[in-house]
């Protein structure tokens, strides 16, 4: 058993925020028709979210300390991570990549210093998506 890390990007979207584009084009998928039709009889909107993966890791247990220490995480409970939290966490990766050294001194390995350049990767990824109004969301299990 490890340590799975994951970052989300998510997209809310009702039938009140789709794009002119898309207003012809059914919300749920052919597979969920009778799930809308029933909520379409009893509320006055549909809705959806959709969630894609941009980030994991496994048993990476000072990135998962990084996340406790920048943003709200209760323990198995997906966690918003909001521009500044990202922020922070670009900059302390940044400054630990810049010196190729650890928190406690020692050299970074080959390995961790490959793994710490995906995740500054993808935090800047992330960043970008925030810009285009999607929500950043952390999830870990044991």
């Amino acid at each position: 058993m490890g340590l799975d890390m994951f970052l989300f990007a998510e997209k809310y979207e009702s039938e009140f925020t789709r794009s002119p584009l898309d207003m012809g084009k059914p919300l749920y998928p052919e597979a969920l028709k009778e799930a809308e039709k029933s909520l379409k009889e009893h509320h006055t909107f549909m809705a959806k979210t959709t969630r894609y993966k941009i980030g994991y890791w496994r048993n990476v247990r000072d990135l998962h300390y990084l996340f406790i220490e920048n943003v709200i995480y209760d323990e198995g409970a997906y966690a918003d991570v909001d521009e500044k939290a990202l922020k922070n966490m670009v900059d302390e990766i940044s400054h630990v990549l810049t010196a190729n050294r650890r928190y406690d001194g020692t050299a970074l390995t080959d390995e961790e210093h490959d793994e710490l350049a995906y995740t500054l990767e993808t935090f800047k990824i992330a960043l970008r998506l925030i810009e285009q109004g999607y929500d950043i969301t952390y999830y870990a299990s044991w």
